[in-house]
């Protein structure tokens, strides 16, 4: 959100706003919607809600600002829909990064999103359904976790932010 947030203050600068209005108006701001949401959950997880949208650049950008969450790293991921005839290497090559990056632990679901796992090797699991990974993350997530859900919208992974949520 760092490069919006940019944005936004170059047009409070054009406009004519102070710095303290716009440093005033980038600390009140507030996600809308699945799109990098911060959500405390029970038992001291941290989860980071970003499922409204997928691709390798928004991907990555998402687990760098992980790093200032502190905790384990774990990453829930679905497909990054539209990727076109690579579809297949990008899947690949981000599990890749994620292991190289240092994630702790990647699980996935649904098509594609095989090819992260497969790629991130053995701290990866790919689950069959969305379903199936709902049911096993209670299992697999620990105190101080930091979690990041994200998958392209038409995945509807806003599903398993909600389980997470209730403590399923």
């Amino acid at each position: 959100m760092v490069y919006a947030a940019l944005a936004a203050a170059s047009v409070g600068i054009e406009l004519g706003l102070s710095d303290e209005e716009i440093a005033a108006g980038v600390r009140h701001y507030e996600t809308v919607g699945h799109r990098s949401r911060i959500v405390r959950l029970s038992g001291g997880i941290t989860l980071v809600d970003d499922c409204y949208n997928a691709n390798p650049s928004s991907n990555r950008f998402a687990v760098d600002s992980m790093d200032a969450l502190g905790g384990r790293k774990v990453c829930v991921l679905g497909e990054m829909r539209e990727m076109g005839e690579n579809s297949a290497q990008l899947h690949y090559e981000l599990g890749r990064w994620l292991r190289e990056k240092g994630v702790a632990a990647v699980y996935t679901s649904g098509g594609d999103s095989a090819r992260i796992a497969a790629g991130a090797g053995d701290i990866a699991v790919h689950f069959a359904s969305k379903a199936e990974l709902i049911s096993a993350l209670p299992g697999l997530l620990r105190q101080g976790d930091t979690v990041l859900v994200k998958a392209s919208h038409s995945c509807r992974f806003e599903d398993v932010v909600e389980a997470l949520e209730r403590g399923v």
